[in-house]
């Protein structure tokens, strides 16, 4: 065999030695090197995974957020247009109050001024009277019955009212 071998150029002595010495690097690389690499290898997946586990709680932490900052602003519209609704009805409700007031007022004085009116009417019906029995004293220079007066200021308020409604 060391012919064959010498035949083809190789060195039994140099390739054996060539084997040992491959054998020792690999049996200090796997003793020392490959263990460590394997070890960082794992922790540096480990670590991938985890960020990607990180990536997609972010990423769902993100959709929820958007989710519930959707539903803030749904809500806010919401209570946006409560809010003008409510505060429309309450301009009605003080435009009602205030033509119901401003009718009472109105009201109010409509009879104040028909008490007025009716007490200026009795005090020209006085007056109107009391002349209207001096003037008639004065025509026929005589003292009229009691009877007579009342039939008097009974005309006379008739002509009165009759002359009252023509203004």
């Amino acid at each position: 065999m060391a012919e064959l071998l010498g035949s083809l150029g190789i060195n039994g002595k140099l390739l054996i030695a060539q084997i040992v010495n491959f054998l020792l690097v690999f049996w200090l690389l796997q003793r020392f090197v490959f263990k460590r690499l394997l070890d960082f290898i794992e922790n540096r997946k480990r670590e991938i995974a985890k960020g990607l586990e990180f990536k997609a709680e972010a990423e769902r932490e993100v959709e929820h957020t958007k989710e519930v900052l959707h539903r803030a602003q749904a809500e806010a519209q919401q209570v946006f247009r409560e809010a003008k609704k409510l505060s429309q009805a309450m301009e009605q409700e003080q435009l009602n109050q205030a033509k119901v007031k401003a009718e009472g007022i109105v009201k109010s004085a409509k009879e104040q001024a028909s008490r007025e009116q009716e007490a200026a009417l009795k005090e020209l019906q006085g007056q109107v009277r009391g002349m209207a029995f001096a003037a008639a004293e004065r025509v026929l220079a005589r003292t009229i019955s009691k009877k007579d007066q009342e039939k008097l200021t009974e005309e006379l308020l008739h002509s009165a009212a009759t002359y009252a409604g023509k203004e």
